[in-house]
């Protein structure tokens, strides 16, 4: 009987892990032997879920590693303590990539200089990633588009002869400078044909860039969606009503990466338009969901207005919905794959790094003024029955990355 093929996962927390375990789980099912390398908050989650997992912790020689680990100490002396994080997870990660970062900067003194210039981002920590393959020889090696030990991981695969996969969570907005360069993993997989694209234009070959759709959406595939969301408007009173939902977000003054400037203001100023325009259009409900980071202080909302709680299930809200209205969020493209109109107000910092209107997904606003014609247009289209801009049905994405895993199992190590 042949031996079960070994595939390593490799990820951070947020949206990323969230990607990744389904699939994870999904390779478990099928006989596939699993391993996590779960990073900061990934690390809790894939153990609730039940999968083998391990940290940089793990990967520690004690006497080799001395020198690594006491400047993991120094380092981790220099940022807050984490309540999710275990120290010595931190310790690990942050010596055993710097020791690393020593060896590509020719030294100590090179790499602390490097540190002080990037902090975290001048980590590419491939020492660490090809202790791991030697020790687990995993058959396929799967990784995020993150740019530290998940691009580190993929570059290693690929210098050991080991078939890669890399998931991209969402635009590939910037990580396309190294996954667009070919060679980059053996497949890419990607969240719509706009993306796809723009990783070929980058110079990669298409029979090597798959639209799977993100994992991570599948839950708004879900069958009894529809059922909850009539089940909800129906508890709200909203028979015959337009259900104008607004996913507001934190806007900050500066981007922090790119330098760009920000509206702090903008969000309060669609609240204001959303609630002015209630007058002008009896039939309309609007309802206000604030970003989690956000600060702001719950004034009393005029009749035919409310507020949506992180309590509230966000899919059943939006599949509610007649119309929603964003900046930057990624609520916009949980809209879009359910198929409904959104309205981008192209005023965030980060409207750049999210291209709604170029992948035909979304209206969008340069003025808060025409925010109120924009929604009555959105409101004036029959219903569409399936997204646009090429995104595949939500519900899919799950067996569809891990049929590209199982694709390379043939594949041979070089």
């Amino acid at each position: 009987m042949a031996a079960a093929k070994r595939v390593l996962f490799v990820c951070y927390g947020g949206g990323h892990v969230a990607m990744v375990l389904p699939v994870a789980q999904a390779m478990c099912e099928a006989g596939a032997e699993v391993l996590v390398l779960a990073l900061t908050t990934a690390y809790a989650r894939a153990q609730a879920a039940g999968l083998p997992v391990i940290g940089f912790r793990d990967l520690v020689d004690p006497v080799a590693d001395a020198e690594a680990l006491a400047w993991g100490r120094e380092l981790a002396g220099q940022m807050a303590a984490s309540d999710v994080v275990a120290p010595e997870e931190t310790i690990a990660y942050l010596g055993l990539s710097f020791a690393d970062l020593a060896e590509r900067c020719g030294g100590e003194a090179a790499a602390r200089a490097e540190y002080a210039r990037q902090g975290r981002h001048a980590f590419l920590p491939r020492g660490p990633m090809r202790r791991l393959m030697d020790r687990w020889r995993p058959d396929v090696v799967v990784a995020t588009n993150s740019p530290r030990a998940e691009r580190a991981a993929i570059e290693v695969a690929g210098e050991c002869g080991i078939p890669s996969v890399c998931m991209v969570d969402l635009f590939a907005t910037q990580e396309s400078a190294w996954i667009g360069r070919p060679g980059y993993a053996s497949r890419v997989c990607v969240l719509s044909p706009f993306v796809r694209e723009r990783l070929v234009a980058c110079g990669r070959v298409g029979g090597e860039i798959v639209v799977t759709g993100n994992p991570a959406f599948d839950r708004l595939g879900d069958a009894s969606l529809t059922e909850r969301a009539a089940a909800w408007r129906a508890e709200k009173g909203l028979a015959g009503r337009k259900l104008v939902v607004w996913a507001s977000q934190d806007e900050p003054a500066i981007h922090p990466f790119s330098g760009r400037q920000g509206y702090p203001e903008v969000p309060r100023q669609i609240d204001r338009a959303l609630l002015d325009a209630l007058g002008r259009h009896p039939d309309w409900f609007v309802v206000i969901r604030h970003h989690p980071s956000e600060q702001v202080a719950l004034t009393p909302l005029p009749e035919r207005a409310a507020y949506s709680s992180r309590q509230d299930d966000l899919a059943v809200l939006l599949k509610a919905a007649d119309v929603v209205v964003v900046m930057s969020s990624t609520v916009g493209l949980e809209a879009a794959l359910l198929a409904k109109p959104v309205i981008a107000v192209e005023l965030s910092a980060s409207t750049p790094d999210v291209p709604y209107v170029p992948m035909g997904i979304a209206r969008g606003i340069g003025r808060v003024e025409d925010l109120e014609a924009a929604v009555m247009a959105a409101l004036s289209v029959p219903s569409a029955a399936a997204p646009g801009g090429g995104l595949p049905a939500p519900g899919h994405a799950t067996p569809n990355v891990a049929a590209v895993i199982e694709s390379l199992f043939n594949e041979c190590r070089g």
